[in-house]
């Protein structure tokens, strides 16, 4: 289970480093002159995740601030994806009911941080209503913490 709070705890970095640094620094800078994830990531307390995030995509070199805010998002949604994949699959193995009860409350979660939550986002952002998708994704924030929190305090299973 320490790689599901793992993959938890990284997605919460992502979005920590999206909510807090990414979308004020729009006023910034409007073209990427090459420094813009530098700059960005320095202020974020995790430069190193944030800069191997964004760098990874082939198309942040010449992305503006809002172009890295949706490479931002695009990373949150691959790592919830994977964590979804990860959930369903320790899920069908675990025979521990109190482990299964929590992946169960961790499915729910994830699938509407990928299937609706993530989404509206992208869909706020690109459409230049950063507030509004700032508030997604601090939702997102939100619902990876209910997941880990499953784990910290069992529940009955009722699964529907």
């Amino acid at each position: 289970m320490n790689t599901l709070i793992s993959l938890s705890s990284s997605i919460l970095l992502h979005i920590a480093f999206f909510c807090l640094i990414l979308l004020p620094s729009m006023q910034l800078s409007a073209i990427n002159d090459g420094n813009l994830i530098k700059q960005t990531c320095k202020n974020t307390p995790y430069f190193q995740v944030c800069y191997n995030s964004l760098s990874s995509d082939p198309h942040s070199s010449k992305a503006d601030a809002p172009g890295l805010a949706l490479i931002a998002v695009n990373k949150i949604s691959e790592n919830a994806t994977s964590i979804l994949h990860y959930i369903k699959a320790v899920y069908i193995e675990t025979r521990d009911l109190a482990v299964k009860t929590a992946l169960h409350g961790c499915n729910e979660v994830y699938n509407t941080v990928v299937n609706i939550l993530i989404p509206e986002a992208n869909e706020e952002l690109t459409k230049g209503n950063y507030k509004f998708a700032t508030d997604g994704i601090t939702n997102t924030g939100r619902e990876a913490q209910k997941c880990e929190n499953y784990f910290e305090k069992p529940q009955k299973l009722n699964i529907k």
